[in-house]
């Protein structure tokens, strides 16, 4: 049966006040990678983990000059050829129930440098507006007001350090998915060696090389290889394939603290048990593969918990 694309699909999300509007282009012919990896050969498995760690260099390869989302428009002078360029940051939508509204496009980018990008982070600009967290409005006032003292502490943390300016190798600009996973790989039923398409691209952006961090991630393991080990592998394929990104990965550790500080700009250490050394962005190099937050889910973690703390949830 003959498939007509592209056509429009919705679907909602966490937040029943967000729907996702999705545009399906095409009708793909083909399994995931997860689905075909137990009846692979040894030899097959290999050259699979060898495309992917390929398709992977060569998104990292691809070059920007700003930081934001990609949409499709036209050139000037050329209004009916259409293009790919960098617009505004397109945020997924938020998983958090009490966010009622995006943030204002115009605050969004795109961003000629890291410094804007990140400020602008800080500063908030990039956040769903949000209902109140707790149910005690004195309490709330008083979260608030602690919020805004810290990001405004912490914006001016981020101006005055010159470690994030200084240009270089490791503000290269490439393409982010967040989601380039085993599911989301596609390979060919008769060549399941072959991808043929990669897919879920919600939420990819331009972002700084530094701050796209190890994937694909996979799941799944191999005869005397667990899934943290073979996702090693690939790492290491990729950064044998890329050295300009395996550097950003091993000395871009205090560019990711600032991010992730930009991140929580708001965040009042001694309600969350936060550890936020003095020197989190020191141009000393023994700071540069300091990592404090590693993983994110670590911050939620923190934060569920210090809200049921709080609301007695």
């Amino acid at each position: 049966m003959k498939s007509v694309v592209p056509g429009c699909s919705w679907s909602l999300w966490v937040c029943l006040t967000q729907t996702r509007i999705e545009l399906i282009t095409a009708q793909i012919h083909g399994l995931k990678v997860m689905q075909t990896w137990p009846d692979m050969t040894s030899a097959q498995k290999h050259s699979i983990c060898d495309s992917i760690a390929d398709y992977w260099n060569q998104l990292l390869s691809l070059r920007f000059d700003t930081i934001g989302s990609l949409i499709t428009g036209t050139g000037a002078g050329q209004p009916s050829v259409t293009h790919i360029t960098v617009g505004p940051l397109s945020m997924m939508c938020s998983q958090n129930q009490r966010a009622y509204a995006s943030p204002s496009r115009n605050k969004c980018g795109p961003f000629a440098t890291v410094k804007e990008w990140l400020l602008a982070v800080a500063k908030l600009e990039l956040r769903f507006k949000s209902r109140p967290q707790l149910p005690d409005p004195h309490e709330e006032e008083r979260r608030l007001a602690a919020g805004a003292r810290q990001t405004e502490a912490n914006v001016a943390l981020l101006k005055e350090k010159p470690l994030l300016w200084n240009g270089g190798t490791t503000h290269s600009l490439a393409l982010n998915p967040p989601d380039f996973r085993h599911h989301n790989v596609l390979v060919s039923f008769s060549d399941p060696t072959k991808i043929l398409a990669v897919i879920d691209w919600e939420g990819t952006k331009v972002s700084p090389i530094w701050n796209i961090l190890k994937r694909p991630s996979f799941c799944f393991s191999c005869p005397f290889l667990s899934s943290d080990e073979l996702n090693q592998l690939i790492w290491e394929k990729v950064g044998e394939l890329n050295p300009e990104w395996a550097d950003a990965m091993a000395n871009g550790g205090s560019l990711r603290n600032a991010s992730t500080l930009a991140e929580v700009s708001d965040w009042d250490p001694e309600d969350y048990k936060l550890e936020l050394p003095g020197s989190l962005l020191s141009t000393a190099s023994t700071h540069s593969t300091v990592e404090f937050f590693p993983d994110k889910s670590e911050i939620l973690m923190r934060q569920s918990s210090w809200y049921a703390s709080r609301t007695g949830a």
